[in-house]
């Protein structure tokens, strides 16, 4: 397709195109290949902090204004050692588990976690659901129910209203696009206040 592009505008009939992309990072000269103007935005509207957080409930981080590197001590309780079968994996799930929880406990306080694959992304939604009493998600369960009606749901649609009778959603794939955007609207406005979802999530 892209040299189809270029051979047309060898011809004089250029294409005109907006790409988008939030997830790009060094470009190796792409923009110069494809004859476009590059237009980057570095400013977020909410600051990042990167930083890693540990079993010890220890959270080292960098200031993303400043550069320079803070720790938060106790940010939640000790996770135990991995037990007799558990691999690494497991402990990161109880860690992020134990973060979730955390920080749903402060009033207003959203979580949005990213999984990289679609079960990872259920099993932690229904790991928060168990974890924090959020309650019932009313305005996203009650439209989706009504446009449930009369079809028969997918196992993704039934496990999702379960989750959002706890307070929680996943955002997969999996789902129809109508689900999709009554979780994305629930999520903007507070509504829903936890939200697991794969790396295809547009908000």
């Amino acid at each position: 397709l892209l040299t189809h592009l270029r051979r047309r505008a060898a011809l004089y009939r250029p294409t005109q195109i907006v790409a988008l992309s939030a997830a790009l990072g060094t470009l190796n000269g792409f923009p110069e290949w494809l004859g476009a103007t590059l237009i980057a935005e570095h400013e977020r509207p909410v600051p990042l902090q990167e930083g890693v957080v540990s079993p010890s409930g220890r959270f080292r981080y960098r200031d993303s204004a400043t550069g320079r590197e803070h720790v938060l001590m106790n940010v939640f309780p000790t996770i135990p050692e991995m037990a007799s079968g558990e691999t690494p994996r497991d402990v990161c799930e109880r860690v992020a588990v134990a973060l979730g929880k955390e920080l749903l406990a402060r009033d207003g306080e959203c979580v949005l976690a990213f999984r990289f694959s679609r079960p990872d992304t259920r099993a932690l939604a229904a790991a928060y659901a168990h974890a924090t009493p959020l309650g019932r998600c009313g305005p996203p369960l009650d439209a989706l129910q009504v446009n449930a009606t009369g079809r028969e749901d997918s196992l993704a649609s039934t496990e999702l209203f379960a989750r959002l009778e706890r307070g929680v959603a996943f955002h997969i794939s999996d789902l129809g696009q109508h689900e999709r955007e009554a979780i994305e609207r629930a999520f903007r406005s507070r509504e829903l206040r936890a939200l697991v979802a794969t790396s295809g999530l547009a908000m």
